[in-house]
């Protein structure tokens, strides 16, 4: 049996923390246990197919553009804004995200995601201007990206967020190799049925 993994390298874009470290906090819980979050690498199975999940992280997208030589390919992108924070959206440019498509030649998935920070501290203030939905949109269809998101519930909408990131890209493995792809079907199953087997022995120990 061939361990046939798809490598998905993932381009996670923010200022500071601003929502990257939820991003990574969730891959790590999606993740199935047998894998590690070293490196920030993340073995999960998504649709049965194995993916082995690599994040690089960048304060803007210029970062990607000096880190060439050393990433080279990127299957996706991730942009994060603050969704209260009104000037965050206006320091996003199409001229800088230009020069890395050109210079990746990307074809990736690209979202715009928009996260309300004081989930980090659990705070919940009132009274604040936020960016408008109309915004978003506008800022996605400018960068030519294809998904905005909002993030107000740290896990229901980065499962959506993830579940379309993947879905896609499984769906290009698909056709565009499907011999590669069933082998690395069968091989998610045993992985999947491994997984399941180690979480029964842990909780056996426990009881």
């Amino acid at each position: 049996m061939k361990k046939i993994n798809y490598k998905f390298n993932l381009g996670v874009i923010g200022e500071g923390d601003k929502g990257k470290n939820m991003i990574l906090e969730f891959l790590s819980h999606l993740a199935i246990s047998s894998s590690s979050s070293i490196n920030n690498e993340f073995q999960i199975i998504h649709q049965s197919i194995p993916l082995k999940v690599k994040v690089f992280q960048a304060e803007r997208v210029n970062d990607f553009v000096e880190l060439y030589n050393s990433i080279e390919h990127l299957d996706g992108i991730i942009q994060i804004l603050d969704l209260y924070d009104l000037n965050s959206i206006n320091q996003i440019l199409l001229d800088y995200y230009l020069e890395f498509y050109n210079l990746y030649s990307f074809q990736g998935s690209k979202i715009l995601v928009a996260v309300d920070m004081n989930l980090i501290n659990a705070k919940i203030l009132e009274d604040r201007l936020r960016i408008s939905r109309l915004s978003l949109v506008r800022k996605t269809q400018e960068l030519n990206f294809i998904y905005c998101f909002e993030i107000t519930d740290q896990q229901s909408d980065f499962a959506e967020l993830f579940d379309n990131l993947f879905d896609d890209t499984i769906l290009k493995f698909k056709l565009s190799n499907p011999e590669l792809y069933e082998q690395a079907l069968n091989y998610g199953h045993i992985l999947a049925s491994e997984d399941i087997n180690d979480n029964q022995k842990k909780r056996s120990n426990i009881s």
